[in-house]
């Protein structure tokens, strides 16, 4: 038996939940053509090499975690 204050939305909203980003785009259109959209516009030099693409996406990750509250 639950208590009388007990709210499931309120113990849900202490919970923090993870998706990952691939989770997300396979199952949101929306997010996918936003994220090709954005990905459309970003130019970077020819020369860059895989490893120097990965560093800086992964800065880009780490300065820029998303939360939802």
């Amino acid at each position: 038996m639950q208590p009388k204050n007990y709210s499931v939305e309120d113990q849900l909203k202490k919970t923090p939940a993870h998706i990952s980003v691939m989770s997300l785009l396979m199952s949101s259109e929306a997010h996918r053509n936003t994220l090709m959209e954005v990905l459309s516009g970003i130019s970077i030099p020819k020369e860059t090499t895989s490893e120097t693409l990965v560093a800086a996406i992964g800065q880009v990750v780490e300065a820029n975690k998303v939360f939802f509250p």
